[in-house]
C-alpha cells in the first residue's frame, strides 16, 4: 500500500459517520451516516461513466444518461408532481406538456409554435388531429395524399369519410350518430 493509504482486512464498523473530503479544499465529498449516503449539492453519483449520474443542485434532481434510461417497474409507475404539471423537453426546449390546472381537469399542450396534437393508433393512422395553427378538430382525416382538405377558414370541426361508403363493406367511410343529432344553428347538406 500507499503512505497514507489506511487497509483494512475484514469488517469495518464505524459508531459514526463515515467521510470522504476533497484533498484540494477539504470540503465533504460523501458522507455515509445513519441517514443513508449524504451527497452534498452538485456532486454526482456516477453509474458506468460519467454521463450516466445522478446528482442535487440543492433544489433539483437531475438524473443523466449517455444513451437511453429505463424506468422500470413490476407493478405501478408513480409521478407524482406537486405542481401538477409534467413537461416533455427536446434538447432543453420543451415541446409538450401535461397538466392538472385550478379546476382539476387534465390538460394535454403542445408547447411548440403550431404544434399540433395527434392521436395516432398502434399502425401509425391517425385519428384525431387538434390543428395549432388552424384552431380545428379532426378526426380521420389523414386520409389518401390525394384527398381534398376542405379545411376552410370558417372549420372548426370537420370528420373525414369517403362519398358514397354508405351500404359498402370495402370502404370504411360513413360517420354514424347514435342516438338524436340537434343542430343549433342552419345545417347544410349537399349531394354529388
Amino acid at each position: 500500500s500507499i503512505r497514507g493509504t489506511s487497509v483494512f482486512d475484514g469488517d469495518l464498523v464505524s459508531s459514526g459517520s463515515i467521510l470522504k473530503l476533497d484533498s484540494t479544499d477539504g470540503s465533504i465529498v460523501t458522507e455515509i451516516g445513519n441517514t443513508g449516503i449524504i451527497m452534498p449539492p452538485s456532486k454526482p453519483v456516477e453509474f458506468g461513466d460519467p454521463g450516466e449520474n445522478i446528482f442535487g443542485d440543492g433544489s433539483d434532481l437531475h438524473i443523466s444518461s449517455s444513451d437511453d434510461l429505463f424506468v422500470v417497474a413490476v407493478d405501478k409507475l408513480q409521478l407524482d408532481s406537486g405542481a401538477g404539471s409534467i413537461r416533455f423537453e427536446k434538447s432543453a426546449s420543451e415541446f409538450f406538456r401535461i397538466e392538472r390546472d385550478s379546476d382539476k381537469h387534465v390538460i394535454l399542450q403542445p408547447k411548440q409554435s403550431n404544434g399540433d396534437l395527434v392521436l395516432n393508433s398502434q399502425t401509425g393512422f391517425e385519428g384525431i388531429r387538434i390543428d395549432s395553427s388552424e384552431s380545428t378538430v379532426l378526426i380521420l382525416s389523414g386520409g389518401a395524399g390525394a384527398s381534398p382538405h376542405p379545411h376552410g377558414t370558417d372549420v372548426n370541426f370537420f370528420v373525414s369519410g369517403s362519398i358514397g361508403s354508405r351500404g359498402k363493406t370495402d370502404t370504411s367511410g360513413t360517420t354514424l350518430f347514435g342516438g338524436d343529432v340537434f343542430v343549433s344553428g342552419s345545417f347544410y347538406a349537399k349531394q354529388s
